[in-house]
């Protein structure tokens, strides 16, 4: 029994992906979670996390490996797709003389003609794309004010000392940030008759909570919400609950500039733990940089943006839940670790 799933926009996903989301499942149930708590974690419907289950029960986790199909005729060889596959991921289309930023299939399919003279459609071109590994994604939004040197600083030097500290030191390294999310939030598409935009009903009451976390590559999550903004008694007093929930070992908490974070009142704070708490700090203008910045697609796109709420109480409980859903899946926070983008964390 195969399951096919789509991505929330549609978008039908790749074989391997949908083998990947099938096994995170299957190890999920296996860890003691039940379907309905793996269809809330991975963003998932309760009728697919089901099948997940009844396919692992009559066939095994074999069942959910995926049968490749057969392919036809490939308009480019092997080596004319190795050369495309390096054209779109280390460079824009702007290196190749187009107008544009971003590679779609059409620019893409321009580019093949314009290289081998093969005249390529669109949708064979997104099939090439994924056969190469590729998928269709929302670039990261990324500062002008960002300093190059600083980022690869970061990467080559600052972070493996501060790694090597840590297990030196025999201290839990984590990656902390915080977000905000209104009661009116929407994220994803509805289904709607063509030419006639969906409304969807929220209440007229805008209300916010804060969320504030920190990830470990261990799957470990600590996490606080509450209504209003943060400032640095809020952040101190949730780096007082993770200090808790680390025990007896030191926490070493790389985080991002902001004024709370750098203030004098939360660096005399841990000064005053005596080493029990370190921060370290991320480039300015770098959220690429901190995995804890994935928790909030998880929680805000996957989780709070279905859904419809109707008061403040009801928005604190949805975060909460949702939060409270990573804890219990530290499978889904170890794979966060594992996007291409962090790959310096494990270099």
């Amino acid at each position: 029994m195969i399951l096919i799933v789509r991505e929330m926009d549609g978008r039908k996903l790749t074989q391997k992906d949908q083998e990947q989301a099938r096994l995170q499942a299957a190890r999920l149930l296996e860890s003691g979670m039940k379907p309905d708590q793996v269809a809330t974690a991975m963003g998932r419907s309760r009728s697919w996390a089901f099948g997940v289950a009844k396919a692992v029960r009559d066939g095994g986790v074999e069942s959910l490996v995926a049968i490749p199909r057969p392919e036809g005729k490939k308009k480019l060889d092997s080596r004319q797709r190795a050369a495309l596959a390096t054209c779109v991921k280390d460079h824009t289309p702007e290196d190749y003389g187009f107008d544009k930023a971003l590679w779609t299939r059409e620019i893409v399919a321009e580019l093949i003609f314009k290289i081998w003279g093969v005249e390529a459609s669109a949708p064979t071109v997104g099939k090439v794309l994924r056969d190469l590994g590729f998928s269709p994604q929302r670039p990261l939004r990324r500062a002008f004010e960002q300093d190059p040197e600083a980022v690869a600083r970061w990467e080559k030097e600052e972070f493996p000392v501060i790694r090597r500290r840590a297990k030196d030191e025999g201290a839990d390294l984590y990656f902390g940030d915080e977000a905000h999310v209104r009661s009116d939030y929407h994220s994803g598409t509805t289904w709607a008759p063509v030419g006639k935009t969906p409304v969807v009903k929220t209440t007229g009451s805008r209300k916010s909570v804060s969320m504030l976390s920190a990830i470990n590559m261990q799957g470990r999550i600590s996490f606080d919400v509450r209504e209003g903004g943060v400032d640095s008694q809020v952040f101190i007093e949730f780096c007082e609950k993770l200090m808790v929930d680390a025990g007896e070992k030191k926490v070493f908490l790389i985080i991002d500039n902001a004024t709370y974070h750098v203030s004098k009142k939360t660096r005399e704070f841990a000064e005053k733990t005596n080493g029990k708490l370190t921060f370290f700090y991320l480039p300015t203008y770098a959220p690429e940089l901190n995995p804890d910045e994935l928790v909030w697609k998880n929680v805000k796109h996957d989780n709070i943006g279905k859904a419809s709420i109707g008061n403040a109480i009801e928005l604190r409980s949805r975060a909460t839940a949702a939060l409270q859903n990573l804890r219990d899946a530290p499978e889904l926070i170890k794979a966060i670790f594992r996007s291409p983008r962090l790959a310096y964390i494990h270099a």
